[in-house]
């Protein structure tokens, strides 16, 4: 497999629709690729609204279930049962910008440098900039051999920090693609990253 695409949902049912229907747009030309659906007590419609897609462009497509209560665990989860070479952490409140987003990023990790982990460039609402950007994994594909045997944390919000602080991302130039392929939902209300602007914590 050539990537995996790990989505950690958490009730999710009136904000997924934009990711699904750009995994589903996906032009994955002699391209392998497998979508991970990590569904962390789910109590609302999130599955259903899954399984109305025809993912058939992709070689395969997964629904876990788990009770963590942790976007990180969940994350967890998905990383177990990926088969993919590379790794793309994607929150199911955000979406790809474009039908080629996919081909771009593995068509960079086979480049002649092969790099075990790039950056993506990405859209969102302009005030985020203004609160600061702590630093997401969905910004970074990596090679799966680079962090299998690294986890995730359950610290919330700052899980993805230290996950990338274990790999080692910000202490060399990690290479990057310059045109944004990912928006970032960070004013979905009830995001964790949103509570944790507007209210300084997340709360329980």
């Amino acid at each position: 497999m050539d990537i995996s695409i790990i989505v950690p949902c958490h009730n999710l049912e009136n904000f997924i629709n934009p990711l699904l229907v750009s995994l589903q747009n996906q032009v994955l030309t002699n391209i392998k690729a497998e979508l991970i659906f990590v569904l962390d007590a789910c109590e609302d419609k999130t599955m259903d609204k899954i399984e109305q897609f025809d993912f058939e462009n992709y070689q395969n497509v997964m629904i876990l279930t788990c009770n963590v209560l942790s976007c990180g665990l969940a994350r967890n989860v998905g990383m177990r049962e990926a088969t993919g070479d590379l790794i793309w952490f994607i929150d199911g409140d955000d979406w790809l910008l474009y039908p080629f987003a996919i081909e771009c990023v593995i068509e960079r990790m086979n480049e002649k440098d092969k790099p075990n982990v790039i950056k993506v460039e990405y859209n969102c609402p302009k005030y985020f900039f203004s609160k600061g950007h702590p630093s997401m994994v969905w910004q970074y594909i990596y090679r799966r051999s680079l962090i299998e045997n690294i986890k995730f944390s359950g610290i919330q919000p700052n899980e993805d920090q230290e996950f990338n602080q274990r790999i080692g991302v910000f202490y060399g130039k990690v290479p990057k693609i310059g045109k944004p392929l990912y928006y970032y939902n960070y004013l979905r209300q009830g995001s964790n990253m949103q509570q944790f602007f507007t209210k300084g914590r997340i709360d329980p």
